[in-house]
């Protein structure tokens, strides 16, 4: 196909054509010499074969154009658009069914005596990416969830979007958010947390200060969210959250819990009314026992009706009764350090079916298992320096474990999900 600019210089040049008529046709033959004229139809031909060749010309240029308008398409169709299955670097991995089955389903798990590998495997994003756009990248993640096959969905904080990373696969797809900043329906600004409750996935969307709930979808393209707490800017009125960085979900009760930061308190919506309720904190920092300082991560055990929160400024993880707003501590609590015995900015915590406790020690950069009753830690995933090699971390903010027990950490600051594979489960 020519240059637009050639096509405009022809259409603006000044196209001169000479009309073949008899008349202006010179005879070739010598002087004196008869030449014999030619007939009617001859004649016409001569006069009008010019425009009907142009006419056939244009014509054959429009039959083309409707071939290439029907044909390109179809030809140069890009197939991570049209079919998110297929992807140039992930051609075969589909987007999964999400599936979530109780603890109950688990593997047996002796926590005192399991042991984990030191070195993490990455299942998701890197840590040397120059690209942090691309889908097969992650830029600051903070948050996680795994389903019951090890399927991931990622809330992808740097990059305004939520990801789903199937198991083995090498490039996530965007199933929530465009990549892009902003309010509206599917948009987010630092999405933080998400949990799923049925076929409902919720999104606390840090920056404009709301809850939004999104129809579950493992595909690109997901519904537009609306929203159910929130987007009134930032506030601590009953209408107000200020920076739920994490979330948790009762799934018997259809309750959601929110840790809303920077108002020192938990929150507790209640999904089928959407009535919110203050169930932990008094809205003020402080370190009694019925106060928190700059909560993060939180974790339910629904069955026995307990609430744990990291309560990262006092550089702990206090346990709550349903029933109680008094915490009792259960991890950390005496200051800020790197002794077995402390935490340090602690972000995400969670839980096994006996009830001891793991810790995302953000500022030590570990993650450390604390067994009921114990005065102490231990360490099963990183080596308290900031790094990025697979034994390293560097601001771990989130663990989830899956059915078998392998453990996931959101490796915030190498913008990567590691895994660190059980090796013995202790029984």
């Amino acid at each position: 196909m020519p240059d637009s600019s050639a096509i405009l210089h022809n259409n603006n040049s000044t196209m001169m054509m000479t009309e073949r008529t008899p008349t202006s046709i010179r005879s070739t033959a010598a002087p004196g010499t008869v030449t014999e004229q030619p007939n009617r139809l001859s004649r016409w031909w001569m006069r009008h074969h010019v425009h009907i060749g142009l006419a056939s010309m244009g014509g054959s240029a429009i039959l083309i154009c409707i071939i290439a308008v029907i044909l390109l398409p179809i030809v140069f169709k890009n197939p991570s658009k049209d079919d998110p299955c297929m992807d140039e670097k992930n051609p075969l991995i589909k987007p999964p069914e999400w599936n979530i089955k109780p603890p109950s389903a688990f593997d047996p798990l002796c926590a005192a005596n399991a042991t984990w590998t030191s070195a993490g495997i990455t299942v998701a994003g890197s840590s040397n990416s120059t690209d942090p756009l691309s889908k097969a990248n992650l830029k600051s993640p903070n948050d996680i969830l795994v389903d019951f096959d090890g399927n991931l969905l990622i809330a992808d904080f740097g990059n305004n979007r939520i990801a789903c990373w199937p198991v083995n696969a090498t490039v996530g797809y965007i199933v929530s958010g465009t990549g892009s900043v902003g309010s509206w329906a599917n948009l987010y600004k630092h999405p933080a947390a998400i949990v799923v409750l049925n076929d409902q996935m919720y999104v606390s969307d840090l920056g404009n200060y709301r809850i939004v709930e999104v129809p579950l979808s493992t595909e690109e393209g997901a519904p537009d969210g609306i929203t159910v707490v929130g987007h009134y800017g930032a506030g601590s009125a009953p209408n107000q959250i200020n920076s739920v960085y994490y979330m948790s979900i009762d799934n018997v009760h259809q309750l959601l819990y929110l840790s809303d930061n920077k108002n020192n308190r938990i929150l507790q919506l209640n999904l089928t009314n959407y009535i919110l309720s203050l169930i932990a904190g008094t809205g003020q920092a402080n370190s009694n026992n019925i106060s928190l300082d700059h909560p993060l991560g939180i974790t339910i055990d629904e069955m026995h009706g307990l609430i744990y929160v990291a309560d990262s400024h006092n550089h702990r993880v206090q346990k709550f009764n349903f029933q109680s707003t008094v915490g009792i501590t259960v991890a950390g609590g005496i200051g800020s350090g790197q002794n077995l015995s402390q935490l340090n900015l602690p972000s995400g915590v969670a839980i096994d079916s006996a009830g001891n406790v793991y810790v995302a020690d953000t500022g030590n950069n570990r993650i450390v298992q604390w067994l009921v009753g114990s005065q102490q830690g231990r360490i099963i995933a990183g080596t308290g320096t900031a790094g990025v090699s697979n034994k390293e971390l560097n601001n771990p903010v989130q663990l989830k474990f899956d059915s078998h027990h392998n453990l996931y950490v959101v490796d915030k600051n190498n913008n990567r999900i590691q895994r660190f594979n059980l090796l013995y489960n202790g029984c």
